[in-house]
């Protein structure tokens, strides 16, 4: 019956260290948020990469930040 409990808490030990982890500021590159199949996927296969898909938009000379949303929306 020990070993069950055991079991547990290690488990519980093994949730806490994880949720450690994610805990705090998390940063990802583009291309990790923008994958090529994820690209490829949601612009018909037209734009293998984020920075294909802004350099062919009207807004290949404004820092991505600065895009104002609703244009982006568009």
């Amino acid at each position: 019956m020990n070993d069950g409990l055991d079991d547990l808490i290690n488990h519980i030990d093994k949730m806490q260290k994880n949720a450690e982890r994610l805990n705090g500021k998390n940063e990802f590159t583009n291309d990790e948020l923008f994958s090529r199949p994820f690209m490829l996927q949601h612009t018909y296969n037209t734009y293998s990469s984020l920075d294909e898909f802004l350099n062919a938009s009207k807004f290949a000379d404004i820092p991505f930040e600065e895009i104002p949303d609703d244009e982006w929306d568009e």
